[in-house]
């Protein structure tokens, strides 16, 4: 069993960001990802898809929700019926995409996120 610190939990009511949900959702991306998954969740978005006025994570850079899915990967993303804007569900799915797709490219997955370098996994 995975240990997810408590200081996860997200502060503002309104909005909760269904850690508990993140955890299994992360686990059916990758399982043995788990761990990493979630350090870069909390690293590029504080474990928040959503501001405290509701509004999606948006990064400088045009990345979106907890994972933080650059804009560019939108158009694939509407293609397969992810809306990762709104959805932290979809925001994993599409992260899972672009990992698979890093991957295939002979490149590691999770360099697709600058935490993971920061955090060390490169």
């Amino acid at each position: 069993m995975i240990f997810f610190p408590p200081t996860a939990v997200v502060p503002n009511p309104n909005f909760p960001q269904a850690t508990p949900m993140l955890q299994e959702i992360v686990r059916q991306f990758e399982p043995s990802l788990v761990p990493e998954m979630y350090q870069i969740a909390m690293c590029e978005s504080t474990l928040r898809q959503w501001d405290d006025k509701g509004n999606v994570i948006v990064s400088t850079t045009i990345d979106y929700g907890i994972l933080q899915i650059n804009g560019v990967h939108e158009e694939k993303a509407k293609q397969m019926g992810l809306d990762f804007k709104n959805s932290i569900e979809d925001n994993v799915k599409m992260a899972k995409v672009v990992f698979v797709e890093r991957e295939k490219q002979g490149l590691n997955g999770l360099g697709a996120w600058s935490c993971a370098k920061k955090l060390g996994f490169l």
